[in-house]
């Protein structure tokens, strides 16, 4: 019986720091508050000019400084756009974590990426199915500049293999 307590005393004692939010999720906390945003997106090709549409972000902490919840909303193509997305950072695999849905289409993202000892530079990749049923490898890179900018990039691999950005976020904190 004795195993068995230490088993249990041992398996709660790592659910404990597994729950508990670290020096990875408070690295995340300039990204909390209200945003203006605007958003550059490549949807014509690295020669073409950018479709540039001002939008707003609220993120908030959930679950006691778990994760961040963000809400987006803005324009695409002349249209409304909203997205919401969750970020985190999963303690036991040493991982940034998200997931995105939005507007445009009815799937969610899910994308991951390692801690890499830089957390004002954040690189997770994901790999999602277009409109137009192609599997597309894409990686976003989030950069936290201080308490008021962050920025996000979004590049996706073509079939030749090549990495091109296709989307930028630039966000300043509303005063």
């Amino acid at each position: 019986m004795a195993n068995a307590e230490m088993d249990q005393a041992a398996m709660m004692e790592a659910w404990a720091k597994a729950g508990t939010p670290n020096e990875r999720h408070q690295a995340l906390a300039p990204m909390v508050g209200e945003f203006a945003a605007e958003a550059k997106m490549y949807m014509g090709g690295p020669e073409a000019p950018p479709e540039v549409s001002k939008c707003e972000s609220s993120n908030e902490w959930i679950l006691g400084g778990r994760q961040l919840r963000t809400t987006f909303k803005g324009d695409f193509g002349g249209h409304p756009f909203e997205g919401v997305g969750y970020f985190g950072f999963d303690i036991p695999r040493d991982v940034y974590v998200g997931t995105w849905m939005d507007t445009m289409c009815t799937m969610i993202m899910f994308h991951e990426g390692p801690h890499t000892g830089d957390d004002k530079v954040i690189e997770m990749r994901g790999e999602f199915v277009n409109a137009m049923g192609q599997r597309i490898k894409d990686r976003h890179v989030t950069r936290i500049k201080d308490n008021d900018h962050h920025t996000f990039e979004m590049y996706h691999t073509g079939p030749d293999g090549n990495e091109m950005l296709v989307g930028e976020i630039s966000y300043t904190r509303r005063k």
